[in-house]
């Protein structure tokens, strides 16, 4: 059992349906790090007695908790629901099922903290892992063919992206959590991807791995979910992007975490403008300016003015700009910015009674929901419901209660996430 007097490291166990197989692995992990440790198992929609379990097991062990997720959102929200919780300064996860023991996963957590690295993975298939029992031909070409596709897709250089036990250092998952959107078991990749673009350095070491009973994976269903779910990760980075049939490949896979919502806004100054960005604010959102986005990137643009903007704009934002916005609002003037009407973000256009488009310009945004310039606090409710839309689900980190804030997408019930 290691020994520690302050926790420093929280690892989050996603947990669906796990009664038979959880328990043994709170016993392991839990006794395993004692106070070095803080679990916290995140019981994500579950139906059978997985929740009891847990809360018996807490009565045991003082470094466990949990945080319930009503309705099933998946590992990859089920995880970062976890990230957002403690201070810990390293923070990790690791399968419900103990395919990995505590002992090999505090042999990353080790390997992290004596190095200089953002974070450590283990992995299945280097020289000195062990895998018992062995996997079968079947799973072995399911799971080598994947790690082929995601090394041509995002030059990633992990043998094993899908290992589940991982751990990073809190302040570098920081800077990539809020981006994150995937789901499903394709949120690894993704996770893996956005760290090694930001220029975090990653350690991968080979691990003893165990082959549960049990598993609820179909193989052939999550091979094709999977492919999906990277094939639309890929081209959301990429000018593709721009076509709306492209938003729909993998769309059932995406449940965004995050800290706030950006709310990209377009508009000459006029007081249609202003009370949309005040109703923005006022409901949660963070409005960002779309001139200065623009001025952000290139100042000397700040001299230009009406088509000539419009158009630079337009270019930047499809070839340029990540495009990290959670929807795009554009109070109509008389010049019309178009991004509304081609961006694949939930789109609302503020119909101004001060300057109305062309019918022709008007066709372009069919798309888009349309509100009056009078009613700027609809704007709110017509992004949460193309939101809701777009996503199953959605956490919102609440910053004044220190909570995360659940929202079902087809009730539309807020609930917070409750941590015991």
């Amino acid at each position: 059992m290691r020994e520690a007097l302050v926790p420093s490291l929280r690892i989050i166990v996603p947990a669906y349906n796990e009664t038979a197989r959880i328990g043994a692995t709170l016993r392991d992990y839990c006794s395993y790090f004692g106070s070095g440790a803080t679990v916290v198992v995140v019981a994500n929609g579950c139906t059978d007695d997985t929740v009891e379990v847990i809360r018996a097991a807490q009565e045991r062990f003082a470094n466990l908790s949990i945080v319930e997720v009503r309705g099933a959102v998946g590992k990859g929200c089920a995880v970062r629901a976890g990230f957002e919780t403690g201070s810990e300064p390293f923070v990790g996860f690791t399968d419900a099922d103990g395919s990995t023991p505590a002992v090999e996963f505090d042999r990353l957590f080790r390997s992290l903290r004596e190095s200089s690295a953002d974070g450590c993975i283990g992995s299945r298939w280097l020289p000195g892992s062990t895998v018992r029992p062995a996997q079968g031909p079947l799973r072995r070409f399911v799971s080598r063919a994947f790690n082929l596709l995601t090394r041509g897709l995002f030059g990633l250089r992990f043998a094993d992206t899908q290992c589940g036990s991982k751990v990073f250092r809190r302040a570098s998952l920081a800077q990539v959590v809020d981006s994150l959107e995937q789901s499903s078991y394709a949120f690894d990749v993704e996770l893996l991807w956005s760290l090694q673009r930001s220029g975090r350095r990653i350690l991968e070491l080979p691990i003893a791995w165990s082959d549960r009973p049990g598993s609820k994976v179909d193989l052939l269903w999550t091979s094709w979910s999977m492919l999906l779910s990277i094939l639309r990760l890929r081209i959301q980075n990429s000018p593709l992007w721009r076509a709306r049939l492209m938003s729909r490949i993998g769309s059932d896979a995406c449940v965004p975490v995050r800290s706030s919502r950006r709310v990209l806004v377009f508009g000459s100054d006029s007081p249609a403008l202003f009370d949309v960005v005040a109703a923005l604010r006022d409901g949660g959102f963070s409005p960002v300016d779309a001139r200065a986005e623009l001025f952000a990137w290139q100042p000397r643009l700040r001299g230009l003015h009406g088509w000539t903007l419009r158009a630079l704009f337009f270019a930047w934002y499809a070839f340029v700009s990540d495009r990290k916005y959670d929807a795009v609002v554009e109070v109509e003037g008389t010049k019309p910015w178009f991004v509304p009407a081609f961006s694949v973000k939930p789109a609302v256009l503020v119909k101004s009674t001060m300057a109305t488009f062309p019918a022709q310009v008007r066709s372009l945004y069919r798309r888009c929901l349309e509100v009056d310039a009078g009613a700027a606090s609809d704007v709110v409710a017509r992004i949460a419901l193309l939101d809701a839309r777009l996503h199953r689900a959605v956490f919102v980190r609440d910053g004044h209660a220190n909570r995360l804030n659940y929202r079902d997408a087809d009730s539309g019930i807020v609930e917070s996430l409750t941590l015991r």
